[in-house]
């Protein structure tokens, strides 16, 4: 196995894999994000960096999928996309309404925060989480047994608390993301987590392409 990380590339992500390539006794090499191979890598050449050094490296560009099935029970705010018809609220008859579509774009109604936590999933199950955003870094993150995720399912899901209407702790899906390019919030003790994760994720984007 060789991680291909790009050389532009810095941060605890980097780190976490250099130290995992170290104590495993793997290879290490760096690549210019306009350097990468011509031909797709396979299982074992994992790619580390941004989103265009991993779309490079897969030679082929991912849509994303911000809100799966099995989220959409978490999912409060409203969430926008297609065909949707446009009229004017300032004034009657400003313009005619009409229909359009949003393509390529997706409008979600604004919705704040309390804390904000990435949760990491491989094959179905959370191997690690962090808390990255919010008034309270030590708060631990919510659970995920309410959401049926598919046993091959992996990426992130990052995940939302606020006060609902009772005082009580509200849990919302703020988005998912493919296995890849994701920053680790996790305990720097914890980035084993991380890049296993990434493998993984690796050879779970192969088998989607």
């Amino acid at each position: 196995m060789m991680f291909l990380i790009q050389s532009e590339y810095e941060g605890r992500e980097a780190l976490a894999v250099v130290s995992y390539a170290l104590k495993n006794n793997l290879a290490v090499k760096y690549l210019p994000i306009h350097a990468v191979p011509n031909r797709p890598l396979d299982a074992n050449e994992i790619p580390v960096g941004s989103v265009e050094f991993v779309e490079n490296c897969l030679k082929t560009t991912i849509k994303p999928d911000y809100f799966p099935e099995f989220v959409k029970p978490l999912v409060r705010r409203k969430v926008l996309e297609g065909r949707l018809f446009f009229k004017p609220t300032d004034r009657y008859k400003r313009f005619t309404g009409f229909i359009d579509e949003l393509k390529d774009i997706q409008v979600q109604e604004l919705a704040t925060w309390d804390n904000e936590f990435r949760h990491y999933i491989t094959n179905g199950k959370e191997v690690a989480w962090g808390w990255y955003k919010g008034c309270d870094e030590e708060a631990k993150a919510p659970n995920l047994t309410g959401l049926q995720i598919p046993y091959f399912w992996c990426g992130t899901i990052d995940i939302g608390t606020y006060t609902n209407e009772h005082g009580g702790i509200g849990v919302e899906v703020i988005e998912c993301h493919h296995p890849f390019s994701c920053g680790w919030y996790g305990e720097k003790a914890d980035g084993d987590k991380y890049v296993e994760w990434l493998i993984n994720g690796w050879k779970y984007m192969k088998g989607i392409q």
